[in-house]
């Protein structure tokens, strides 16, 4: 492929958790491109950006998922939705 020297924003984004009727919310997922849930941010159904690259970098996103006590048993589903965008660069 082109190399190139843009910078790119990482952003995230998934919809609720559902089995049948039942629902689990997407902000239950927290993600970080660290390995550190104390920092970690809710996933939210509109994409978020959790990083920028340069060509040629790469970054680790880690997930942790939060299921209440209270929550219906069942088999939940979701789709995650990555996507990275050139960012606008100012010129001088």
């Amino acid at each position: 492929g082109v190399e190139s020297n843009v910078i790119a924003d990482v952003r995230i984004r998934a919809d609720d958790f559902t089995s049948g009727r039942d629902v689990l919310p997407i902000e239950n997922v927290l993600c970080n491109t660290v390995n550190d849930v104390d920092t970690a941010i809710p996933m939210s159904p509109e994409f978020t950006t959790i990083a920028q690259l340069m060509a040629g970098d790469q970054i680790d996103i880690w997930h942790w998922l939060n299921v209440p006590a209270d929550q219906e048993a069942g088999r939940y589903t979701t789709i995650f939705y990555y996507e990275v965008s050139d960012v606008e660069l100012e010129s001088d």
